[in-house]
């Protein structure tokens, strides 16, 4: 283990929230037993801690098991299983013990002289612990060059059909890295569509001999049976490979959405072709692309897909006219669900084929170090291998920067005609609005022309008025114009005015007292801040705030 000498202490840091104090201590304590004090601090979920050397090469992988494993202090930000853990209890990745369990095993092993003949198979199915420990503890067991572990979901939905404590045991056994289990927490019980458009990190790691990878694989998948509305899925698949120098073992962890998927079937495919089998454990790497070939050129189906979705409302915002009757709303508004779920189908398409660019670029540097670090020799054959992989990463390379083109081209698209859609409406709308206002403009010149009517007919009204309440008088039965010429009024005339005029007065009364009343509710509405109109039945104006 080499490290940098100094002379004094430097403060180091530790990014990680998962580890306990009494852990980090002993660890440090184990790497520098002269030192006494480490003056151990957290700050913002950040253990810092002072040594007087630096570590720059990884240990010794520990031999517990993942359950007792004490901190690999050299692991990405000091996590160890003890810190994945707790959030990996809580997912509901596994099933509990008693359940419908499901894993495969398949070993690829090679014949000891050539005589022998081809690569031989050896598969196994295990429902409990105790069959899967049995098997991985039998020394006769660990001859194979190339072991593929298949572990499903019953649905992309569901739990993994695994326990906790087998899933452990297949960890510690073949000594994989904690980083994994971030790949199994992708793969939780879900109630609903969450995290598509993300992949997680692409997990590369060597340590002495051995050299790790996981990441998660996303790709289209048609629902069966195929749904009008919405036919396509996004599924995912989890990848873990170790490679061992030393002993030229492939052991790979692989996670599927369902029992029996079109992945699981292709892989198993090519692990019962002896020339297959062959292939495989000669190239380290070639199962990945068996994985890539079966599902990523569906993207260019998905793609297109909804390109054919959104070409409906796009031709329906190109052709639409100002002067067209408006359409009912129900159908404009149907348009624009239509755009914004395409949208939402193919938002996280460039999360993905960004994810998938950088798991590309790790097994590139895979392949790359592989003839220096897994005892493969120079010869022709390797290297046109090598060269072969080379060729086929460059292509999914090549073929992932169309994909994100497109998906660029396609978004911009769905944006554009969103706009055009909307603004298009807009316009449409606003140009009924604007004939609207016309009308009502129209129906207010016709009633203040009918108002100039009834103002001319009430000025006549005011002027025949006196001469006709003088003729209603005087055509009473109180004055009779006698033969002489002598006007004679009836000693009954003060009937009239004992009735008429109580009346008047009270009739002036109560138009006074409404005046009155509705200029006090007005200053009490306006003392309190509130518009100057008249509270509905609903709100009395004792509960006015």
């Amino acid at each position: 283990m080499a490290f940098s000498q100094t002379t004094t202490l430097h403060r180091q840091y530790a990014p990680s929230r998962y580890i306990k104090r009494d852990k980090l201590e002993a660890v440090l304590k184990e790497l520098f037993p002269a030192q006494e004090d480490f003056d151990i601090r957290l700050s913002n979920d950040i253990w810092s801690f002072a040594v007087p050397r630096t570590v720059t090469e990884p240990r010794a992988r520990s031999e517990e098991p993942p359950s007792q494993s004490s901190l690999d202090a050299y692991s990405l930000d000091l996590i160890n299983y003890d810190g994945y853990l707790p959030r990996f209890d809580l997912a509901e990745s596994c099933q509990p013990a008693g359940s419908s369990i499901r894993v495969d095993l398949v070993d690829v092993l090679l014949p000891l002289t050539e005589n022998n003949g081809g690569p031989v198979q050896r598969t196994r199915r295990f429902n409990d612990l105790q069959g899967l420990s049995s098997y991985l503890d039998d020394k006769n067991n660990d001859g194979y060059r190339t072991r593929v572990i298949s572990i499903s979901q019953r649905n992309s939905w569901a739990k993994l059909l695994i326990t906790q404590e087998m899933l452990r045991k297949i960890m510690a056994h073949h000594k994989v890295m904690p980083e994994f289990l971030d790949v199994v927490y992708s793969f939780r019980r879900k109630t609903r569509e969450i995290e598509e458009a993300f992949c997680g990190s692409v997990w590369p790691k060597k340590s002495g001999d051995m050299s790790e990878i996981a990441y998660v694989f996303k790709y289209p998948e048609l629902k069966v049976p195929i749904p009008e509305d919405d036919p396509w899925r996004i599924r995912q698949t989890g990848v873990y490979q170790q490679y061992n120098n030393s002993t030229q073992q492939s052991t790979w962890i692989v996670l599927h959405p369902t029992p029996e998927s079109v992945g699981q079937r292709r892989m198993n495919e090519c692990l019962t072709v002896p020339r297959r089998m062959l292939d495989l454990t000669r190239d380290p790497l070639l199962l990945h692309t068996v994985l890539f070939s079966t599902h990523f050129s569906a993207w260019r189906t998905y793609m297109s897909h909804y390109e054919g979705v959104l070409r409906e409302p796009s031709m329906t915002a190109l052709g639409m006219r100002f002067s067209d009757e408006p359409r009912a709303v129900d159908k404009d508004h149907a348009n624009i669900q239509r755009v914004h779920f395409v949208e939402s189908r193919c938002l996280p398409l460039t999360a993905i084929f960004r994810s998938f660019s950088q798991t590309l670029s790790a097994l590139s540097a895979l392949n790359t170090s592989l003839p220096l670090v897994c005892g493969l020799t120079h010869s022709d054959s390797d290297t046109i291998r090598r060269d072969n992989m080379v060729d086929i990463l460059s292509k999914y390379a090549s073929q992932t920067s169309a994909y994100e083109a497109q998906i660029g081209f396609l978004t911009n698209n769905i944006r554009s005609t969103a706009q055009l859609l909307s603004n298009t409406l807009n316009f449409k709308y606003q140009g009924l609005a604007q004939q609207q206002s016309e009308y009502v403009v129209e129906l207010t010149s016709a009633t203040l022309k009918d108002s100039s009517a009834v103002r001319v007919i009430t000025i006549i009204t005011l002027l025949y008025l006196p001469s006709t309440f003088v003729a209603t008088i005087f055509g009473m039965d109180f004055f009779n114009f006698g033969g002489d010429s002598r006007l004679q009024v009836s000693p009954q005339l003060w009937i009239f005015f004992a009735f008429a005029a109580p009346l008047t007065m009270a009739t002036i009364a109560w138009y006074l007292r409404q005046i009155g009343q509705r200029r006090n509710a007005a200053a009490t509405l306006s003392a309190k801040g509130k518009p100057d109109k008249l509270p509905s039945y609903k709100q009395p104006f004792e509960n006015i705030s």
